[in-house]
């Protein structure tokens, strides 16, 4: 039986049979169908033999295949123990019961119940396979010793049972014949790619079946030949360090230099099991680099990283040199948080079910009765339109005059007309409702008919998974579109000559970044800097010089905002971004929350709408997104400048650095908002509110930084440090800073206190 991971559905998966009992496996829909699909094109040529067929969830899954093939087929051969190991584990335990097993049990009978349809179709072979069978052992495996056409092997959970496997069945594989090895990019079996790639020439990879474990070989010849020279667990180390470089080597060819990273995880836990601490440190800091980025999208990552982690921290003992090292990476990946194997922030758009959808609508009919508008348009003629007449053609189709789209298919839908969004022209006598009709994209296409019929007071643009009676039941969402505001909506400006200090022309800092010391564009900034009226709490003219400094300096491609709130910072840095930078340079803006925190009437970044709505295509706003998920966007180094604004409380921000210190660029500056906010007394901050962490950070920082100048704390509010050549040179010092007082209780905290326990080796903080 294979280790469960932590973080696995309490929920099993299953398989139906056609009498439609349905069968609880381990294996994933992917893995299920791919079996089912390799063993429908078997030519009879060998036996079909699988290695670990639990309650049968893979034993359907082949048989179904062989039986569409129209083929006549012998018997498949289902090896399997049929035996629970027992543990006194709750968590065990419950991991077990969604499969209906308990620690300790047999479960041939359960298994025999499930695949009874095909009894006469399937060999059962109850026990274990030994670790380094000898041959007696071998030929008792298989004594069949016939051609072998599919192998899946499923039991390869120790190197021994892994050199039995291939040596007892591998060595039946022909020419054209297919082993599937279902952990293979797991990396509690790192034995298997090491020996996959010992048997590289007679054993090329077919599939991967990302993001599962599974992956499938083709043999080309006998791979008997080369069993004499397998490893078994007595290699030494300096081999097994070479050849990891090569596994690299050899699968960047085959999967790309991003995805092959994920071996480094299996290099990790063989150092770990060898005790060979400086080598395992290596590579979990690489395997960690890489699962944290965008590298590991649509790749296996292994969920037990975490629970392995953990254990280790636990069996940790003394503070020696090497023992330290373990401990900071393991609080590294702490302080990061647990990662689950999710869509990442980049993927996911407003997204809401077929059911919800169908809610929502039902109260756009509702309120169309209310308002009794003389005609009502739709703006979309694309697909959900026509799920929406299709699903709600007798509710919503009667009251729809007209359906506009910019670039219309058909003349009709549903017997509605059909025009271009241009040739409709309202009728001035007319009240008029628009409707947009998409999920996904309203706020883009609001904003397209704000600009269209602003000047229209009889037109209103109605909203739907946007309107506030809709919230509730949209699904939790990261990317979201910010909408422009047309000028006759906005609700004017502050006066910012109440709140803005005198802003020096010349500042020292700008000689540091290679630039004249006089600023040509500040009069173009103060006119631009036009914060709405309802925001408070935003970045400052003379603050927002300093940005455009380092905008300026550094000309950034990828510019990156951790804390976004009303959007006055996110606006102003789209301006010098506008200015200075090429025409494909974006800024991507990350915060916890969904609403501005200090109105939750506003959307996130609702400012950039009033003051930069040209510029809202050069925007990636992010709403519950914390800087992990923030890094899960980035490669390794594709951030050119970094802004943290979020949380001040200490030592928050340094929590949000560590989590996207892969992502940062080497030598990449990083603004730091606030860094003076415990030493500011101007009666708009209270006492509870004067976090010091952003202050803390900077004046701890012991490379490069740069502060504004100013007489009094309220003048330099801001100020930037600068990542060495090689990022990871900081963490010692960011973990060092994972000390209180903690100011607040939230996720960030408790996770910076939970990786200065690791640190100091005691007990994780719950």
């Amino acid at each position: 039986m294979p280790e469960p991971d932590r973080s696995s559905s309490t929920v099993a998966n299953t398989i139906h049979t056609d009498s439609g009992q349905s069968i609880p496996t381990m294996l994933v829909h992917r893995e299920l169908d791919y079996l089912t699909e390799l063993s429908r094109n078997c030519t009879g040529t060998g036996r079909v033999i699988e290695l670990g067929c639990f309650l049968g969830g893979s034993s359907v899954a082949l048989l179904k295949g062989l039986e569409s093939s129209g083929r006549t087929f012998q018997p498949i051969i289902s090896y399997d123990a049929f035996e629970i190991p027992f543990k006194n584990d709750e968590h065990f335990a419950n991991w077990l019961s969604q499969y209906g097993l308990k620690p300790g049990e047999r479960f041939r009978a359960k298994f025999d119940r499930f695949i009874s349809p095909w009894a006469d179709k399937v060999i059962v072979r109850e026990g274990w396979v030994p670790d380094a069978a000898c041959d007696d052992q071998l030929l008792e495996l298989y004594p069949e010793q016939e051609p072998i056409e599919l192998l899946f092997c499923d039991i390869a959970k120790t190197w021994g049972v892994h050199l039995s496997m291939l040596r007892a069945f591998g060595s039946h594989l022909r020419a054209g014949s297919t082993l599937v090895q279902q952990d293979f990019f797991d990396l509690q079996t790192p034995w298997i790619p090491l020996h996959m790639w010992q048997l590289r020439e007679v054993l090329s990879p077919l599939d991967a079946l990302h993001p599962t474990p599974t992956c499938s070989f083709r043999c080309e010849s006998s791979i008997t030949p080369l069993l004499p020279t397998l490893w078994d667990e007595s290699v030494n180390a300096s081999t097994i360090e070479q050849a990891w470089d090569s596994v690299i080597a050899y699968w960047t060819e085959n999967m790309g230099h991003d995805a092959a990273q994920v071996f480094h995880g299996h290099a990790f836990q063989l150092a770990i099991m060898h005790n060979r601490i400086s080598d395992a440190v290596r590579h979990g800091r690489a395997y960690e680099a890489w699962c944290r980025s965008a590298h590991s999208e649509h790749t296996y990552f292994s969920p037990c990283w975490h629970d392995l982690l953990d254990s280790i921290a636990e069996s940790l003992a003394g503070h020696d040199a090497e023992t330290q090292e373990l401990r900071a990476l393991i609080a590294e990946s702490v302080v990061r948080g647990s990662r689950v194997d999710s869509p990442r922030p980049g993927q996911r758009v407003s997204y809401c079910p077929e059911s919800t959808r169908m809610t929502i609508w039902d109260g756009v009919c509702q309120r169309l009765k209310r308002q009794q508008p003389d005609r009502v348009i739709l703006y979309g003629a694309g697909q959900h339109t026509r799920w929406l007449l299709d699903n709600r053609g007798s509710d919503i189709g009667q009251r729809i005059d007209l359906i506009i789209d910019d670039v219309p298919r058909d003349d009709l839908m549903h017997g509605i007309p059909v025009c271009t969004t241009d040739a409709f022209v309202p009728d001035a006598e007319e009240r008029i409702i628009i409707l947009p009709s998409s999920d996904s994209y309203e706020g883009t296409m609001r904003s397209r008919l704000s600009v269209l019929f602003d000047n229209k007071p009889n037109v209103t643009i109605e909203r739907v998974y946007t309107h506030e009676d809709a919230a509730k039941l949209m699904q939790a969402r990261w990317r979201y579109v910010v909408e422009a505001v047309p000028p006759s909506h906005r609700s004017g400006v502050h006066d910012c000559s109440l709140i803005v200090p005198r802003i020096e022309p010349e500042q020292p800092h700008r000689a540091a970044l290679g630039l004249d010391l006089t600023r040509p564009w500040l009069d173009d900034m103060r006119t631009l800097f036009k914060p709405p009226a309802w925001c408070r709490d935003y970045i400052r003219m003379h603050e927002c010089a300093f940005v455009w400094d380092f905008i300026e300096a550094i000309r950034p491609k990828c510019m990156v905002e951790i804390g976004t709130a009303s959007g006055v910072s996110s606006a102003m840095m789209l301006h010098a971004i506008e200015r200075f930078c090429e025409n494909d340079a974006i800024l991507l803006s990350f915060d916890i929350a969904t609403r501005c925190y200090f109105d939750e009437n506003r959307p996130l970044a609702a400012a950039i709408g009033e003051m930069a709505p040209h510029l809202i295509e050069r925007a990636r706003t992010y709403s519950y997104t914390d800087a992990a998920d923030a890094a899960s966007v980035f490669g390794h180094a594709e951030i050119d400048l970094l802004m943290i604004d979020g949380e001040h409380a200490n030592p928050a921000p340094v929590v949000d650095l560590i989590s996207l210190l892969y992502a940062v660029k080497p030598n990449s500056w990083v603004l730091l908002h606030d860094i003076e906010l415990e030493h500011i007394d101007n009666g708009e901050i209270k006492d509870d509110q004067r976090h010091s962490g952003a202050g803390r950070l900077y004046r701890g920082w012991p490379f490069d930084k740069l502060q504004l100048w100013g007489e009094h704390p309220a003048d330099r509010n801001i100020g930037a440090i600068r990542m060495p050549a090689n990022t990871h040179d900081a963490l010692p010092t960011m973990l060092g800073m994972l000390q209180g007082p903690w100011e607040s209780e939230s996720k960030g905290i408790r996770l910076a206190q939970a990786g200065r326990a690791t640190l100091d080796g005691q007990p994780a903080v719950s």
